[in-house]
């Protein structure tokens, strides 16, 4: 009876992996998401049936656009992993993650324009893990000004309650990106330290340069900086 109670118990605690289908075109957020013939529409649905302090993987069966931002939960691990991408047989197959500038409606982060991302709202640690994804940054506004620049990028923090540590790594994804990007990959405030990791990512050096991570002009050395841990050579 014990060992049908300890059974019965652990079996009642929530999966600490969660893995969700996504389907931008053709889902339903009503869905459970947990098959590739159910799939849920958004990435924040994803989030928010697995909440804080899980494995979230995410498998985007078709291109995404973030119109806005999307808060991660709390502590959490994140895997965005393009459906049908293997390393071995397929690993060019990607799907495309379009990232926009939208009007900013919050007051106290100042300025006109704030750039779509995965946002970092609470503390804790978190990393986030896309593969397979091409990510298309947006141009600079042509009027107007953008937010601080920890707001504006494909992972970005908020600069009050932002974690104090995040690891970011791409593997086998594309940047594509305007003459004048307006975002970052990694939006981060001065004062945390952060993990970037690249992997057999295709990208124009002359645009990406600067547009790594916030706060860190093109050129920079990331051996110069105490807090950031990269396997680029140059920022």
């Amino acid at each position: 009876s014990i060992n049908a109670a300890v059974t019965a118990a652990l079996a009642a605690l929530p999966g600490l992996v969660r893995t969700y289908y996504v389907d931008a075109i053709n889902g339903v957020d009503t869905n459970d998401g947990q098959t590739r013939a159910a799939p849920l529409q958004t990435i924040n649905k994803a989030f928010t049936l697995a909440g804080p302090g899980r494995y979230n993987n995410s498998t985007p069966t078709a291109d995404y656009t973030l119109a806005t931002s999307i808060a991660v939960p709390k502590s959490s691990n994140v895997l965005i992993m393009a459906h049908d991408f293997d390393l071995a047989a397929n690993p060019n197959v990607r799907r495309k993650m379009t990232f926009l500038l939208s009007a900013n409606t919050d007051p106290n982060i100042g300025a006109e324009w704030v750039m779509s991302g995965f946002r970092l709202a609470g503390t804790g640690t978190y990393s986030i893990d896309l593969v397979g994804i091409e990510i298309v940054l947006p141009s600079v506004p042509a009027t107007g000004s953008l937010t601080s620049s920890n707001y504006n990028a494909v992972v970005s923090q908020n600069a009050n309650f932002g974690p104090g540590f995040v690891a970011v790594q791409l593997r086998s994804c594309a940047i594509t990106t305007p003459a004048n990007p307006a975002g970052w990959v990694l939006g981060i405030v001065n004062s945390r330290a952060a993990a970037l990791v690249i992997n057999t990512v295709t990208y124009t050096a002359a645009q990406m340069a600067g547009h790594w991570i916030s706060g860190l002009a093109a050129g920079s050395d990331p051996a110069a900086s105490k807090r950031i841990l990269t396997n680029l050579t140059t920022l």
